[in-house]
């Protein structure tokens, strides 16, 4: 579960209605760090046709979230993959995404502490 500004996300409804466009293959969500919100929506999505990624899909997806999800359940970001990492048994590595989205925040500056 992902707590944004004091409201429970649930990851599954969120990549749910990620799957549900069109354009989409696939979709993981996870909570990142901010500041502001606590932990903020972050989606990685495969699209069927990778060459459509980009500023107007990530507008249009998060637009299409809008339409069924609450606001604060809505994906702040979506970063565009050919492809998603996979344990043995082919379950997607959340783990290991949300580990090097910490360590891409840190890089930035846009975190130090630790995730509780």
């Amino acid at each position: 579960m992902i707590k944004s500004s004091g409201m429970n996300v649930y990851p599954m409804q969120v990549k749910a209605v990620l799957c549900k466009h069109p354009a989409v293959a696939a979709a993981c969500v996870i909570g990142v760090p901010d500041r502001v919100q606590v932990e903020r929506v972050k989606a990685f999505v495969i699209l069927k046709d990778l060459a459509k990624g980009g500023a107007d899909m990530e507008k249009a997806l998060i637009d299409h979230c809008r339409e069924t999800l609450i606001k604060w359940s809505c994906p702040r970001e979506i970063e565009f993959r050919e492809t998603l990492s996979m344990t043995l048994v082919g379950k997607i590595t959340y783990k290991e995404l949300e580990e090097k989205e910490l360590e891409r925040l840190r890089a930035a500056g846009e975190y130090a502490g630790e995730r509780t």
